[in-house]
């Protein structure tokens, strides 16, 4: 190697290591706790839903369920920005019934 070469390396190494943490004592970022309105879910059960269920009639960790009852959170939390676009308001009641969290369960699975 030549020493223009080698000088480019030894530069290229002192970068690297530099972007290495130090040994010791680390410095930990602030913890950020957040709290969620349990209230503003939905309630949807998965055993309610037949999508949900295997052959033998069980079912365990339904995703669309999940979905859904993150669904009703957010409509609830931000009727401005989804009004009823996530779970459709079927009988026109402006709220989120169980039946109509079980209807968009299915849609959704």
């Amino acid at each position: 190697m030549t020493g223009a070469c080698v000088g480019r390396w030894a530069l290229f190494a002192l970068v690297m290591s530099s972007w290495l943490p130090l040994p010791g004592a680390a410095t930990a970022a602030p913890v950020v706790e957040i709290q969620l309105p349990n209230a503003q879910f939905g309630t949807l059960n998965q055993n309610d839903v037949d999508a949900c269920k295997d052959a033998s009639g069980q079912s365990f960790s339904c995703g669309a369920v999940a979905v859904v009852n993150s669904f009703a959170f957010l409509q609830r939390r931000y009727p401005q920005v989804y009004d009823e676009r996530l779970i459709p308001d079927l009988n026109s009641n402006h709220l989120i019934d169980y039946d109509e969290l079980k209807v968009a369960a299915e849609e959704v699975a």
